[in-house]
């Protein structure tokens, strides 16, 4: 069955998803603007993610109207669900504090970001489902783990890991580096300049958002672990959702790296203007200097390569 469970539910979710989000970014983190019911970001991303965790407790099996609590038969499935269920703790828990953590002693580089409970709200009608949909999953995999399998999952948690290296590394330098830019409700972001001391060949590439891409191979390996269609139409929504925010993000760095440079050149300006001598009354002499005549014979004129030395 190419489209199991709910998966086209999640696709269609996605897809819409996708058309919106190019149309404007979702009002969350660098893109929030003022909705109503707004609450800290934090406390918005948690709620955000944390229903996916619904897996851990089972699925609603639409067909017979029952929640289904059994557990995954094989290793395999076992693994599938594992991997998810470290992927969202992390994401909606450990990730949070840990940002926190690392902004608690220089807040004003967060600002004042907050974000509407409408998105957490809308959020419900996706995650749950996600989470449901992996479960569903993992309870009906059978067979046995091959070499490939553990070179699939191995891939997916060196991504996993990458990705969570990526949100640490860009926080925490958002403290220590010079080349960042204080916008005035959102905080202190770093510059394409600061990014790309971080991650010089992505950015060379056009890769600008290296945790958005860290991602989607993460969950593009875990498609390729556990073969099911369930988990393909998971990685593909990734990208649907993933890849308007990455858009909306490149051009927020080409707005930045636009005001920097027009900045620079204003105080460029400046800088020519107070150098300009004070008393410019006083004119060069007309008197032409005295040729110098040299006793040594004139020296040829060679001509290399178009030029005359």
């Amino acid at each position: 069955m190419i489209f199991p469970y709910l998966s086209l539910y999640v696709l269609v979710f996605s897809f819409i998803s996708f058309v919106l989000f190019i149309l404007f970014p979702v009002p969350h983190g660098k893109f929030s603007w003022k909705l109503p019911l707004m609450i800290d970001s934090d406390i918005a991303w948690a709620l955000i993610n944390g229903p996916a965790l619904i897996i851990i407790f089972g699925y609603f099996d639409n067909e017979n109207g029952t929640w289904v609590s059994k557990l995954p038969s094989s290793a395999k499935g076992s693994l599938a669900m594992v991997f998810f269920i470290i992927h969202f703790i992390w994401r909606s828990i450990i990730s949070v504090l840990w940002i926190r953590h690392i902004h608690s002693e220089l807040p004003e580089t967060r600002g004042c970001k907050k974000t509407s409970f409408l998105i957490v709200l809308v959020s419900w009608f996706y995650y749950p489902v996600i989470g449901m949909l992996i479960r569903h999953m993992a309870v009906n995999m059978t067979g046995e783990l091959s070499a490939h399998d553990i070179i699939f999952l191995l891939g997916a948690l060196i991504f996993l890991f990458l990705n969570a290296y990526v949100d640490i590394i860009l926080n925490y330098s958002r403290t220590t580096s010079p080349d960042v830019k204080t916008h005035p409700t959102i905080g202190i972001y770093l510059t394409k300049i600061g990014l790309k001391k971080h991650f010089k060949i992505l950015v060379h590439l056009g890769i600008e958002c290296p945790n958005y891409f860290f991602e989607i191979l993460e969950w593009g390996f875990f498609a390729l672990f556990t073969l099911r269609f369930e988990s393909l139409w998971w990685f593909v929504s990734t990208i649907l959702i993933l890849l308007p925010r990455a858009l909306w993000t490149s051009h927020w760095y080409s707005e930045c790296m636009d005001d920097i440079e027009e900045s620079l050149q204003n105080d460029l300006n400046e800088e020519k203007v107070d150098k300009q001598p004070v008393n410019e009354a006083v004119k060069p002499s007309r008197v032409a200097p005295k040729k110098i005549i040299s006793a040594k014979k004139p020296l040829k004129k060679i001509k290399l390569n178009g030029f005359v030395f």
